[in-house]
């Protein structure tokens, strides 16, 4: 994934600069799964070249991006995009409207759509509207509630 793409042509330096077309991921990807090679070797098959179209100079120049040879998803971070028109709130309905776009053309190019989301419910209500590749919740949000369970579990209760 190349954060906060925006232009086609940053974007295609970061595929032709930074991207391993025949992938491989390290060992330190599988901690926690047994045996390794098991996840390893699925996974360096299964790599994906992924943009952000986040802000303003994402939504100027969404055709551009979409054409690039190797690029598999486009991401939207439906926050910044909102921070990006000016606006506060992240259901505004001209957000809305340009991540729809967004969505729309994305599937034209045949390339995935993908947002974020913060609950599984607005996340199915995106799915119906095309996107195909789901971010729901924040790492540090579920590293807190495992965190949370395990200590309560430790306490006895």
């Amino acid at each position: 994934m190349f954060y906060r793409g925006g232009s086609a042509f940053s974007d295609s330096l970061a595929i032709i600069l930074c991207w391993p077309h025949s992938g491989t991921r390290t060992s330190s990807s599988a901690v926690g799964c047994e045996p390794a090679a098991r996840y390893l070797v699925p996974a360096n098959d299964d790599l994906r070249m992924m943009s952000h179209i986040e802000g303003q100079s994402g939504l100027e120049a969404p055709d551009g991006i979409l054409a690039l040879d190797g690029l598999d998803v486009v991401f939207r971070r439906p926050h910044d995009l909102s921070r990006s028109l000016g606006l506060d709130q992240v259901q505004h309905s001209l957000a809305s409207k340009k991540m729809i776009g967004i969505v729309e053309r994305t599937r034209r190019a045949g390339k995935c759509a993908d947002t974020f989301r913060d609950t599984a419910a607005t996340a199915r209500g995106w799915r119906k509207l095309g996107a195909d590749y789901l971010a729901v919740g924040l790492d540090a949000g579920f590293f807190l509630h495992a965190s949370a369970g395990i200590v309560r579990e430790l306490r006895g209760g």
